[in-house]
């Protein structure tokens, strides 16, 4: 039911491979056209998409637990009343009456998942947290672009040349040290000079989610939401602070920056940095929903990764992303199309030429894809695994259990990646105790239930609509997982 899964991001964004180490990397020509072009990064918490932008670079962050909305009792106690007058019904052949009594009974309480724009109603939906943006100064034509993802070591580079001076750019989140890293080098007469931003605007999202019913009165669009610019937060520092609404789950988000070479000023909303050979930038992302203290949290993890030099960081963050890639290959014989930009790739296998080595990586990315946006101690990949540049996400970017969900973790068993099941596994979990009570106030039965969708609020109910909400059979398909993993 999902308009983007984590599958569904797999055939948008394409895959490559390549020899002599390369086989397991993305790569093209041209900057992102759009948001489902840019190249994904994740620790299971902090997510980013990574344009590889040159005039201007745009990278899309997220945070697993960023949702507004909050728990309610959607439970129907008309329900159970009238299920026996249904069951009567259908009965006795009286399909059309026992479907208009369904509609109406057998549903939730309230507005529900506001048939998948329920991000201004309780039930709330995932958000993006915001972008960071690097204006760069030079506006001169580059040559020898390239904007790859190595898939085995999780860094994204961008780099290019211009006159005589080579830019790269690296970016990689790190599971050990929390922090988004990204590290820029100018490597001939030319120097770093651009300006930093952090911003949370809706008018940003590359793409619209629009539904075909017209808004209530009042009713609000992201076109109405505030947007939210970063203030300096002491030297060399920009601290985006908001709340999700509805909800009272706050969030934060807090940049650093360290030159070698240059200067960096610190403006109210901005820093502006010149004359810099190398530039190290460092992002840290927290809400309420596990901290208390966000602000703090974040200052913390920005304190303690910025304590440690660039290569110790891109060291321990190799070696732990590695240490779960590298533990499958998969390698079919026929031609080799290594050489190749990605989306050439993409064309020539739609048009019938062999491609083998594509299939492999498909595998290898849908790999990547689950351990960037599920790890021990995450929330499970949700509807677009943890990449979202909304704030009303297309069907809430919610849990869907009708299949999506399912499909996101299928790779974690057969992929040698059973650590990234786990918060999947722990998820189902916490959906017991509201769904004992959804079992008995629907049903007047014991055990447990969930239905079609879920948040990260405890939401068992129904949906709005039966046809596509009542599907109590979600609960089993779910325990599914818990003996796949035993097994």
């Amino acid at each position: 039911m999902g308009l983007v899964t984590l599958a569904g991001i797999m055939a948008l964004l394409g895959i490559n491979d390549n020899t002599a180490g390369k086989e397991m990397e993305l790569w093209y020509a041209a900057p992102a056209a759009g948001w489902v072009e840019a190249l994904p990064l994740g620790n299971g918490t902090l997510g980013a998409m990574v344009f590889g932008g040159i005039t201007e670079e745009r990278i899309a962050l997220n945070e697993d637990s960023l949702w507004s909305g909050g728990p309610q009792d959607a439970d129907n106690p008309d329900a159970f009343a009238a299920l026996p007058e249904i069951r009567r019904l259908l009965f006795e052949g009286r399909v059309e009456e026992a479907d208009k009594l369904a509609n109406q009974r057998l549903v939730c309480k309230g507005a529900g998942s506001g048939h998948g724009n329920g991000a201004y109603d309780p039930y709330g939906s995932y958000q993006m947290l915001g972008d960071l943006r690097l204006d760069f100064s030079s506006k001169d034509t580059p040559e020898d672009y390239r904007r790859s993802l190595d898939l085995a070591t999780g860094i994204a580079a961008v780099s290019y040349r211009i006159g005589d001076t080579r830019y790269e750019r690296d970016h990689f989140i790190s599971a050990p040290d929390k922090v988004l890293v990204v590290r820029l080098t100018a490597s001939g007469s030319g120097t770093l000079d651009f300006t930093v931003r952090l911003h949370r605007d809706p008018k940003s999202s590359s793409e619209r989610w629009k539904n075909n019913s017209k808004l209530l009165p009042g009713e609000k669009t992201e076109e109405t939401v505030t947007p939210i610019v970063a203030a300096a937060h002491g030297e060399g520092r920009l601290l985006l602070e908001g709340q999700a609404i509805p909800g009272n789950l706050r969030f934060a988000a807090l940049l650093g920056a360290t030159l070698e070479g240059g200067t960096l000023k610190t403006l109210p909303d901005a820093l502006e940095i010149s004359g810099a050979k190398t530039v190290t930038l460092l992002l840290s992302a927290a809400t309420t929903y596990r901290y208390p203290d966000p602000v703090g949290t974040c200052e913390n993890a920005l304190n303690t990764a910025a304590a440690k030099s660039y290569d110790t960081l891109k060291t321990a963050h190799v070696a732990e992303h590695g240490a779960y890639m590298n533990r499958v290959h998969l390698d079919f014989d026929g031609p080799v199309r290594y050489g190749r930009p990605t989306d050439e790739r993409l064309a020539a296998a739609s048009d019938g030429k062999s491609d083998p080595g594509l299939a492999a990586l498909y595998f290898q990315y849908g790999r990547y894809l689950l351990l960037a946006s599920s790890r021990p101690g995450t929330l499970p990949a949700n509807l677009q695994g943890i990449w979202c540049d909304h704030i009303q996400a297309p069907w809430n970017a919610d849990y869907h259990h009708n299949i999506n969900d399912q499909m996101n973790y299928w790779p974690a068993e057969v992929g040698n990646l059973h650590e990234c099941h786990k918060p999947f596994l722990e998820y189902i979990a916490t959906l017991q105790e509201p769904g004992r009570k959804t079992a008995q106030v629907h049903y007047g039965a014991r055990g447990w239930v969930t239905h079609t969708i879920s948040n990260i609020w405890g939401f068992t109910s129904p949906g709005e609509h039966p046809g596509w909400g009542a599907f109590n059979a979600a609960s089993g398909w779910l325990c599914r997982h818990l003996w796949e993993h035993y097994a």
